[in-house]
């Protein structure tokens, strides 16, 4: 079970959210980025048969990993 401490309802995370919007609106606070690529890289089915059976997994255990 979680710590009540450390548990916060929706609701709280959402006004620390907003309130961290507003102080970043204001020039008070900086936020982290992330860069994300747009769009991944297109892969053939048979490219991903062949890097599975490269790297000895089975289709599932592929699949958790990816």
């Amino acid at each position: 079970m979680a710590d009540k401490k450390t548990h916060q309802t929706f609701f709280t995370r959402l006004r620390i959210g907003l309130e961290e919007g507003i102080r970043f609106a204001r020039g008070e606070q900086s936020l982290r980025v992330t860069d994300v690529l747009e769009q991944p890289p297109a892969w053939k089915p048979s490219e991903i048969i062949r890097l599975r059976r490269r790297l000895r997994m089975t289709r599932s255990t592929f699949a958790q990993v990816v």
